[in-house]
């Protein structure tokens, strides 16, 4: 295959430089006489191109066996449609195509690699069965297809693994074994078992016939899309990028691959700035799928071959995406799967406004508990969401002021509390915590709006009126007025304070007030 493409593109060279049309019989290349100029164009371009084939070569992974693997699985995964999103390409300005290879058997593009590598043991190797590390969607298809195909599975999981995932996999006929509380105790008994019982392990990511079954994924998206502009990918231990690079890049240089890891599991981005697979810290990330300490080194070998630029993502712009993917295309992904989207919504590609665009939906295994809380997140990081607190007096009727004015305004309440005990103020106050969903971004503006407008902001305490990542802290600073006023204290007789302000920042712990600040309050009222 790679000498015919050789072959092919010497023969166009020399038919341009000649400037003989291809009918004509004499320009075809194994007729065509070699001039002197023909011979020296024929060695420039051996010399150029010898060099690019040995840096190829000396790959794991060629695109020769992406595209024998996928002759090879044609009959065990589901060819997932390519579809054009409407409603994101009009919400975001971008062309947006989803490839939806989270409709798999078991929601998730990893049985592509797991059946590649699967039908190439022999007889033996069969026999004595395969056995994995995984607390995931790599367990759940070696799972799958092992107990089709007859083979013996084995997966070692921590003992923090969710329940689902080991139900699952226990369902489809694997062998589930619980050892350590992290992922490396896992893999290191899973290695030591390998060795015990001659048993093959097929690693998640670092395969080389797995990461040649993720590559069919690319070739499946040229086949329904030759016209793209740019893939994004999702990033974990950089076996599907490295597939889909190596596919997608053979057959159209042009397109642009671009990936996309959680800010707290930057590790592709880590082994880049090292030149090599390095080990990083990790934190909890909603894309869990995506929490890899260190990329693979034969992924990584071939992923920084062919992939353009590295992009990391929020937990917010991750929450976000997997709602505006429940909400516009009515499809449920995991933190993974979204990790594609969430990169759109964090502004850091527009300069590719216009262009076809596809998203890999690559997961779609998300816990029913996880999801709900996903979806609250998102909606609070999209605005619809806003809670804040609020001093009322403590009588039959106080709440009623602040109630009335939020339905007036159609919020909706979705949660309410009352402290009494932790307040350092008088005895008559009640702190009530609200949580209020709203439509949008714009009508949250409006009801804080209306708040402030109706004296609900408290005057003379500036440090408690905030806005941090979707929290708005507000103090009521009389009563209704249909109930008599209470006063601790003869009126200051200083200027009267200046209109407070609301204040946004980004999303952090929000400061406390400082410790002087009462102090100086008792100072004006003493005054």
């Amino acid at each position: 295959c790679i000498r015919d493409r050789y072959q092919r593109r010497v023969r166009d060279i020399i038919i341009q430089v000649s400037g003989e049309s291809q009918s004509q019989p004499k320009c075809l290349f194994f007729s065509l006489p070699m001039s002197s100029q023909h011979n020296s164009i024929f060695e420039h371009y051996s010399m150029d191109s010898k060099r690019k084939r040995q840096e190829e070569w000396d790959l794991p992974v060629q695109f020769e066996d992406i595209s024998v693997a996928h002759f090879r699985i044609r009959d065990g995964i589901i060819k997932t449609p390519l579809m054009f999103s409407e409603n994101l390409t009009k919400e975001t300005g971008y062309n947006l195509y989803v490839k939806l290879d989270h409709g798999q058997h078991t929601g998730s593009f990893k049985e592509r690699g797991a059946l590649n590598a699967l039908l190439q043991l022999s007889p033996l190797q069969r026999k004595a069965g395969v056995i994995a590390a995984s607390a995931g969607n790599h367990a759940l298809g070696l799972a799958y297809h092992g107990g089709r195909l007859g083979i013996p599975t084995t997966v070692v999981m921590p003992r923090v693994a969710p329940m689902t995932k080991i139900s699952k996999c226990e369902a489809l006929g694997a062998n589930v074994i619980l050892h350590g509380d992290t992922f490396d105790d896992a893999k290191k008994f899973a290695y030591q078992m390998s060795d015990e019982k001659h048993m093959t392990y097929v690693h998640g990511f670092d395969d080389p016939a797995v990461i040649a079954g993720a590559g069919t994924l690319g070739l499946e998206i040229m086949e329904q899309l030759p016209d793209l502009d740019a893939v994004i990918v999702p990033i974990g231990g950089a076996g599907l990028i490295a597939g889909v690079g190596t596919a997608v890049k053979k057959l159209k240089p042009n397109v642009e691959v671009i990936g996309v890891e959680p800010s707290l599991a930057a590790s592709f981005t880590a082994a880049l700035k090292a030149g090599q697979p390095v080990e990083i810290p990790l934190k909890q990330t909603l894309a869990d799928g995506l929490c890899v300490a260190q990329v693979g080194s034969n992924a990584f070998s071939v992923a920084k071959r062919y992939t353009d630029r590295v992009l990391t993502v929020s937990e917010r712009n991750i929450a976000l995406a997997i709602l505006r993917l429940v909400e516009r295309e009515k499809t449920v992904v995991e933190g993974a799967g979204a990790a594609g989207l969430a990169a759109i919504l964090s502004g850091q590609l527009s300069d590719l406004k216009g262009k076809k665009i596809v998203l890999l939906l690559c997961g779609g295994n998300i816990d029913t508990g996880v999801l709900g809380r996903v979806i609250e997140r998102g909606m609070a990081a999209d605005g619809r969401l806003i809670k804040f607190e609020a001093a009322v007096v403590d009588r039959p009727g106080g709440l009623a002021g602040l109630t009335k004015v939020l339905a007036e305004v159609g919020a909706s309440v979705k949660d309410m509390y009352h402290e009494r005990a932790f307040l350092n103020r008088d005895m008559q106050t009640v702190l009530v915590r609200c949580v209020v969903e709203t439509r949008d971004s714009a009508h949250a503006a409006s009801v804080l709006e209306r708040l402030k407008n109706e004296g609900y902001l408290m005057d003379d305490d500036p440090a408690k009126n905030y806005i941090v990542g979707g929290e708005v802290t507000f103090v009521h600073k009389s009563v209704d007025a249909n109930l008599p006023a209470i006063t601790t204290s003869p009126p200051a007789t200083s200027a009267p304070p200046s209109t407070p302000t609301t204040t946004v920042v980004s999303p952090s712990p929000a400061t406390p007030p400082s410790p002087s600040f009462n102090g100086n309050v008792a100072k004006k009222i003493k005054k």
